[in-house]
């Protein structure tokens, strides 16, 4: 804690980084020295991504070969020869088509993810692959998702950009389905919270003029919390 300014700043000897998916492989980039590197090179279509910073893994989907995949990042800096290469698994296979979004619930371990192909939404324990269908109806182009495990939320938030596009929540279990923002919206994509200042953002596309323009927007939780409980 700054005893001047009353914020906070992590105090760690490694510099803070930012991962991001190319379709065609994942890279790293540091926010501070904008050092720049591949990870993960050799992919058919990486699109959503997520990194469980504890156990310091990182997970992708790859909707051409229809799979999850995951790594270590200690050993994220070979390039992908085949899907069963043995510093990368394959965590989902099997009934899975088109994964858009997943997050990593990294408080209880598990797995989520959106799948416009089936139009679900499912779960999968990383201690045990246990997996469960949370919510397959009622979903028309399910893209986004993010997750908040944390003991006073316990939320899923996720985006739909079908013919009624819409920004819903549920509990962690699939439970207390609520849409959040269907109005003034259109093709909303990525997601974040922002959780020390009680903030949800989502990126939308909007049309005007016959062109596609994106517009970040942002929610306070806590409004939106205290308006639907």
């Amino acid at each position: 804690m700054d005893p001047n300014l009353k914020t906070c700043k992590a105090i760690s000897e490694h510099e803070p980084f930012l991962l991001f998916a190319n379709r065609h492989d994942v890279r790293e980039i540091g926010l501070e020295s904008n050092h720049y590197r591949e990870l993960v090179n050799g992919l058919r279509s990486a699109i959503a991504l997520d990194f469980d910073y504890a156990e310091k893994k990182l997970f992708w989907s790859d909707v051409a070969h229809e799979r999850i995949m995951s790594t270590n990042l200690s050993m994220a800096k070979t390039k992908v020869t085949s899907m069963i290469k043995e510093d990368f698994k394959s965590l989902v296979h099997d009934s899975v088509h088109t994964p858009d979004g997943l997050a990593v619930d990294w408080v209880h371990k598990n797995l989520y993810w959106t799948d416009t192909g089936t139009n679900q939404i499912d779960v999968m324990s990383l201690t045990n692959s246990h997996r469960r269908t949370l919510i397959n109806e009622g979903l028309d182009e399910p893209r986004a998702i993010v997750v908040d495990p944390r003991a006073e939320h316990r939320w899923m938030y996720w985006s739909d950009w079908g013919t009624t596009p819409k920004i819903e929540r549920a509990g962690l279990d699939g439970s207390h389905r609520q849409a959040i923002i269907d109005t003034d919206i259109e093709w909303p994509n990525g997601m974040t919270i922002g959780k020390l200042a009680a903030r949800f953002f989502s990126e939308t596309i909007l049309t005007m003029f016959g062109k596609n323009y994106r517009a970040p927007q942002w929610k306070s939780t806590v409004s939106l919390l205290s308006r639907m409980c």
